[in-house]
């Protein structure tokens, strides 16, 4: 079993050696952003995989530094997530209120500038280097945050599946690995369980005879 030490360690040594795919990550996560405002409505199913991506990234490396259980973990998690997108269809996506579009665009900008584990040669050396698709806490908030932009494509399991990886994470972080900087993490996670579960009860339930007026939050 390793200790807090050994996986500190092996987290610092991750970014240090990926720094250079981080900052493909970043680049990535600008130009996908730029496509979204250019086409103003992109297609649910295609946010959704892009979101669930950066995960399949942190699962390869955390296999490569010799991290199983973060390795199965994630590959479990991003499946799961990739898996549930099929049930999503090729409508353009529907933007979150202003609370969820502020809040996700909050843990956005925290995760890609994720400032622990990061040797900085200035302050702008977060803006590219943090290790976003590297390692998890900063994936998982920028995938949290982006979820919430998107009122979690109106979906109980991806809800589910991200908040309680983000709950489990967090706390580690906060509490065995002495990051408290991971609360924002834990906060990221309640805030989509109540924005969703708020926007559920928000729905009113249909009758029989009005189920074609409005699209029902999903199960799945």
């Amino acid at each position: 079993m390793p200790t807090s030490a050994d996986i500190l360690e092996s987290l610092s040594n991750t970014t240090r050696e990926w720094r250079s795919l981080a900052i493909v990550w970043h680049v990535a996560c600008a130009l996908a952003a730029a496509a979204m405002f250019w086409r103003n409505r992109s297609p649910q199913r295609v946010v959704a995989i892009a979101i669930a991506l950066p995960l399949v990234s942190v699962s390869a490396l955390a296999w490569w530094s010799g991290n199983p259980f973060n390795g199965l973990v994630f590959a479990a998690v991003a499946t799961a997530l990739l898996l549930q997108t099929r049930g999503f269809d090729d409508r353009p996506v529907d933007m979150a209120g202003r609370l969820g579009l502020v809040s996700g665009a909050l843990l956005v900008v925290f995760g890609l500038t994720y400032p622990h584990f990061v040797a900085a040669e200035s302050w702008w050396t977060y803006l590219y280097a943090a290790p976003f698709g590297l390692i998890p806490c900063p994936t998982i908030a920028v995938s949290i945050g982006a979820s919430l932009m998107f009122g979690a494509f109106a979906s109980r399991a991806w809800t589910l599946t991200l908040g309680l990886v983000a709950l489990v994470y967090g706390g580690i972080g906060v509490l065995v690995l002495d990051v408290w900087v991971d609360v924002v993490l834990v906060a990221g996670a309640l805030f989509l369980f109540a924005e969703y579960f708020a926007e559920r009860r928000a729905i009113p339930r249909m009758s029989p005879d009005r189920r074609g007026e409005s699209a029902p939050i999903r199960g799945v």
